[in-house]
């Protein structure tokens, strides 16, 4: 199953345009700087849509369109020119598609699956050690099973509308998962920022056990973990917040890139 936003993403019908896109990364950069300055390190990761990386599952009217610079495409050439920090999952995920024995994305879901979570928490992980040149907990995950129904979010479109899911969507879910402890090794504050893609930090534990149980702020407006008291985002004495952490993550999906974070 694909949403309509993950195509135009795919084939840059959604396209912002290089001078914005450009514009949006000369921000980033200066706020990466000055974050510096302060202790503090910028890392941003780019999310695929399921259409980049399984697209040859796409109805075959589509491709009627031909394909064109996208947004993920030009964000990636404008943070490498100017030197922002960040990780193309979307460039990982096509090269490990090729690789890896499990699906990277389900086939009714809408983010991408379990398994796939466990590798970008253990891929930002270890990017932010580098950074922050620190030893931060990693995840470790084994013992994979193959189930045919699908767990988490991995169904979330059927779970949405509250249909029946379908079965024989072999997905992998590790049994074991835990994160390392031991001499020198250390959580620290991280701060996420984005989407709905972030969550797998939650439920996997990684907000718990490498970044010192921190937030996310959703979308820039709400706060995770959901709590009733929880101020809005824009009421929060921002500089007060962001001194408190080593590290912010902004994560975009491909579908979300009209704004970074």
């Amino acid at each position: 199953i694909f949403g309509e936003s993950m195509t135009k993403a795919y084939f840059g019908d959604d396209y912002y345009g290089e001078a914005a896109i450009k514009n949006q990364v000369q921000k980033a950069k200066f706020v990466q700087d000055k974050l510096h300055e302060l202790g503090i390190e910028l890392l941003i990761l780019f999310a695929p849509g399921k259409s980049s990386i399984y697209t040859e599952f796409l109805p075959e009217y589509l491709f009627k369109t031909p394909k064109k610079t996208c947004n993920s495409e030009m964000y990636v050439k404008q943070c490498t020119a100017q030197n922002v920090n960040f990780i193309d999952f979307i460039r990982l995920f096509s090269s490990l598609k090729t690789t890896t024995k499990y699906p990277l994305f389900s086939k009714y879901g809408s983010h991408w699956s379990y398994y796939s979570e466990c590798i970008v928490i253990d891929t930002t992980v270890k990017r932010l050690e580098t950074l922050m040149k620190v030893n931060l907990p990693n995840i470790k995950y084994s013992n994979i099973e193959l189930k045919d129904t699908s767990l988490v979010r991995d169904a979330d479109i059927f779970r949405k509308t509250q249909m029946k899911i379908p079965k024989g969507d072999l997905l992998a879910y590790p049994k074991s998962i835990g994160y390392e402890q031991g001499v020198g090794i250390k959580p620290e504050k991280v701060l996420g920022i984005g989407d709905s893609y972030f969550r797998g930090f939650f439920y996997l534990g990684a907000m718990k056990y490498a970044f010192d149980n921190a937030q996310q702020w959703y979308y820039y407006n709400s706060i995770i973990p959901e709590n009733p008291n929880n101020p809005e985002v824009w009421e929060l004495d921002l500089k007060t917040e962001i001194l408190k952490h080593k590290a912010i993550l902004i994560l975009c999906n491909e579908m979300n890139l009209e704004n970074l974070g």
